[in-house]
């Protein structure tokens, strides 16, 4: 019998091929929905899960280093920009190398007589759920398999951007104050906030991202002023340069389709530069003091750029997990890790754990002056619990086939199948697994509580999660930090022996270690007994100060002296 393979990105492509292809059919689905979809409906598919090893992930960071460190700029200069643009190239090129090893893998597998997409080609947005690209991805790049296209390839692009100049309205603010600038308020900046308004500090966040009325008026209350990035018209054209990309690809020149998928962000590049000219002129009338953030690429790094350049004190406080690396192949995944939350452009970065510590030291060249402050904005200990923790805690960092980050980020088939593993665990020990699911998986809650009814899925923010739970499972997340400042062990769940986050107790029989490293999966009801047995948890060795209110004024105090 002739296999046909049907490639799907998304749901809406599942049941177009079913109402149009009667034939017998295998889909091969590229993200969480699409497998999720296949499961919940009973439909035949190929997990990715048997197609692609450990050695892909290491191939595909050597490549993509290549790949960025050949890159030529052009008019792109400032380092948040490049980031920015780095990052861009970076997912596209995991995108395709995925999917091409997965249609390589299938070759050898199983016989593969021809491969069906549906000629569909929508673009949205940068990083848009409903982006459409695979079709176009394999009607371009395979050439020794029968390719049947149910619709001529036309690319849609149903963008809004156009392009605008930018203005910053400032109306609200007092002339010749000094203000304290704030990036956004994402990952507990309220602390910052709060210390910043009990010192009587005049604060301004750029209002980048929509806020709920609510907190709007909270933050109105802490007398909080927001700047906000109005489109104006565009007098003239805004011309850009974008690195011209030549590329070859285990034989394959990804040269063409690598042009044209960054193409198709041209406006969001020109967007950026033009926000950037925007808050020039802003800086040039107000009066900043100091940036504070915990981003350092796209428009976020812009303001720790500009600071440097006007020689404004800046401090970089990194939101995501920074560890030292273990071997060449580590190296690679934690730098690009690093690379969107530190910047060679800040005068201090704030080390909040010993973890990051010795990341800091390995790197410290890379930097100018790092601050131990212990932890400002991780979960932290709660005085007082008001109920027992007796659930797992399983939370992993997501990413779907457009934002693929090889090597030590779990992918959506992985994800899948360790609520497999784990929901077999709970039927036969009544274990609770509270599972913390990613914001890229939120849309697929309903459907992961029908696949998986013996799990428990939530949307909770962090710490409420880490109050039900007396432990962390992670792959690898921002969740270690935020689980050890809360005094929560955490197990390192490696299934697929790939990946050690940070050094960890591998002896699963030893008491009162806070970070246990487990490569077997049979090991893990061994380590979970012994957390539970274990009455003196020792966290000395990833947390020596933990009170943030303290660490956060003694920052401030330190950082509003110079």
């Amino acid at each position: 019998m002739s296999k046909s393979i049907c490639i799907v990105q998304n749901i809406d492509e599942i049941i177009y091929i079913l109402n149009k292809v009667k034939k017998h059919k295998i889909f091969l689905p590229l993200d969480l929905s699409t497998q999720l979809y296949c499961i919940n409906n009973k439909i035949k598919f190929y997990d990715p899960l048997k197609l692609i090893n450990k050695s892909f992930h290491q191939e595909t960071l050597v490549y993509s280093k290549k790949l960025i460190q050949d890159l030529d700029f052009g008019d792109i200069s400032m380092d948040s920009h490049k980031k920015e643009l780095r990052a861009l190239i970076r997912f596209k090129f995991h995108s395709i190398a995925f999917l091409l090893e997965l249609i390589e893998q299938l070759k050898f597998a199983d016989k593969v007589d021809e491969i069906i997409v549906t000629g569909w080609d929508r673009y949205y947005d940068q990083y848009s759920k409903k982006n459409i690209f695979v079709s176009d991805l394999v009607l371009n790049l395979i050439k020794d398999i029968k390719i049947t296209s149910l619709n001529k390839i036309i690319y849609q692009n149903y963008s809004t951007n156009e392009e605008c100049d930018f203005l910053v309205d400032d109306t609200d603010l007092e002339k010749n104050k000094e203000y304290i600038l704030v990036t956004n308020l994402g990952y507990n900046f309220f602390r910052i906030i709060m210390s910043l308004q009990r010192q009587k500090m005049k604060i301004i966040v750029p209002f980048l991202f929509k806020i709920s009325f609510f907190k709007k008026i909270i933050y109105n209350l802490l007398k909080v002023k927001f700047i906000e990035l109005k489109k104006t018209k565009s007098l003239d054209s805004s011309q850009i340069i974008l690195p011209k990309i030549k590329f070859i690809y285990k034989g394959k020149d990804l040269s063409e389709i690598l042009n044209s998928r960054l193409m198709q962000e041209k406006k969001n590049i020109i967007k950026l530069k033009n926000q950037s000219k925007a808050i020039d002129n802003f800086f040039k009338r107000t009066k900043i003091k100091l940036v504070i953030t915990n981003l350092s690429r796209g428009i976020f790094g812009y303001f720790i750029d500009l600071a440097k350049k006007l020689k404004i004190t800046s401090i970089c406080i990194p939101h995501g997990t920074l560890a030292p690396n273990f071997d060449e192949y580590d190296r690679l995944y934690k730098d690009t890790i690093s690379e969107a939350v530190t910047s060679k452009n800040a005068d201090f970065h704030a080390s909040q754990s010993i973890i990051a510590k010795e990341f800091f030291e390995l790197k410290k060249n890379n930097f100018n002056k790092i601050l131990n402050t212990g932890n400002l904005i991780f979960c932290g200990k709660k005085r007082k619990i008001k109920k027992k923790k007796n659930k797992i805690l399983f939370a992993v960092t997501l990413k779907d086939f457009e934002t693929i980050r090889p090597l030590g980020d779990e992918l959506y088939y992985e994800f899948l199948d360790n609520l497999y593993f784990l929901e077999n665990l709970s039927k036969k020990y009544e274990f609770k697994f509270l599972v913390k699911l990613h914001p890229r998986g939120y849309d697929e809650f309903e459907n992961l509580k029908k696949a998986f009814p013996k799990l428990e899925f939530s949307k909770k923010k962090i710490d409420k999660a880490l109050d039900e739970s007396f432990v962390t499972l992670t792959f690898s997340s921002t969740t270690i930090e935020d689980s050890l400042s809360a005094q929560c062990p955490v197990i390192l769940l490696d299934r697929w022996k790939r990946y050690k986050h940070c050094i960890a107790e591998e002896n699963t029989k030893k008491k009162n270690s806070a970070v246990y490293y487990i490569d077997d999966g049979e090991k893990l009801v061994d380590c979970l007994n012994t957390i539970s047995s274990s009455e003196n948890i020792d966290f000395s060795k990833y947390y020596s100060n933990n009170n943030y209110n303290f660490n956060i004024k003694k920052t401030l105090d330190n950082l509003l002296s110079k």
